[in-house]
């Protein structure tokens, strides 16, 4: 039972270049937000915007404070996601010990 868990949760695991694409879009969101703070109303859910190629990018807008707090909010997941992406060839090894043990 345990092992059919180990083995379920190994494969659920992102692989590294998807955390740091996640990552990348991110930094992305933070980077488009921060720049166009007065155009985003304070009670919107979502904010659509041009990116930095003049494709059109739909944001979601978390129900924060303050408005001004939205770009650090993305910044803070592009840097979880980066270390995410650095730790999980890390995670992935000890989830393999712990099957082969099993």
């Amino acid at each position: 039972k345990k092992l059919k868990k180990l083995k379920e949760y190994l494969n659920l695991l992102e692989s590294e270049d998807e955390l740091l694409q996640k990552s990348q879009k991110y930094k992305t969101y933070a980077d488009l937000l921060m720049i166009n703070l007065n155009k985003i109303d304070k009670y919107s859910k979502e904010v659509e915007l041009d990116d930095f190629e003049g494709n059109r990018v739909k944001i979601a807008i978390p129900p924060l404070r303050n408005i001004n707090e939205v770009g650090n909010y993305y910044y803070n997941l592009s840097k979880k996601m980066k270390n995410k992406a650095k730790n999980i060839q890390i995670e992935k090894k000890t989830l393999l010990e712990k099957i082969e043990y099993l």
